[in-house]
């Protein structure tokens, strides 16, 4: 993954948490970034950050335990194929 000419190597995880510039929580996986929606018992749903943009993509991810339960398509490219943003790393899952 390459965000800013930082290259982030995943070390075998399948995602990772990260900090937006408005400081909120985000999880990446597959190059997609996501903002946590709700939280049902142990199960957490995110939906993709352009959701709420002109895009308004529909990507999901679901999370369970630490693991991916759930994935969803997206309908724009991913980082590193068109789209730059910067992060700060906080947490490898």
């Amino acid at each position: 993954l390459l965000i800013d000419n930082i290259f982030i190597f995943f070390l075998g995880k399948k995602f990772f948490y990260v900090v937006s510039q408005k400081g909120r929580v985000q999880l990446i996986h597959r190059n997609f970034s996501y903002v946590r929606e709700k939280s049902i018992n142990n199960k957490i749903y995110w939906r993709c950050t352009q959701y709420t943009t002109q895009i308004r993509c529909h990507g999901r991810v679901h999370t369970l335990e630490g693991r991916v339960v759930h994935t969803s398509n997206h309908n724009h490219k991913p980082f590193g194929q068109g789209r730059r943003q910067s992060i700060n790393i906080i947490s490898l899952e």
